[in-house]
């Protein structure tokens, strides 16, 4: 697959799961795409979660970047990964602790 065709499949990834986001009632902001890709927080203002989307599988580089992120007690750390040839989805939660809640 060529680069373009990565950067294209990785930004739909990223586009559908802030939609779902949204449809689920929360308040969606851009990231830079280092660490995190978006910062989602409910509409209470009382919980936040960092996420960081990938495409085909969750790299020991993506768990370890969200496992060095700090975060609060209200904030939870999420790893999205669209499986290739597939909608499906991965999903990875990480408490303030980075115990994984599943």
């Amino acid at each position: 697959m060529s680069e373009e065709a990565i950067k294209r499949r990785c930004a739909d990834a990223k586009q559908k799961v802030m939609q779902e986001y949204r449809d689920r009632g929360y308040d969606v902001k851009k990231s830079d795409n280092e660490k995190v890709c978006f910062i989602a927080t409910d509409k209470a203002l009382t919980h936040e979660c960092e996420v960081r989307v990938c495409i085909d599988q969750i790299t020991d580089q993506d768990v370890k970047i969200m496992l060095a992120l700090s975060a609060l007690p209200n904030q939870r750390k999420v790893i999205e990964c669209r499986l290739a040839g597939s909608s499906r989805r991965i999903t990875r939660v990480y408490d303030h602790l980075n115990n994984l809640c599943q």
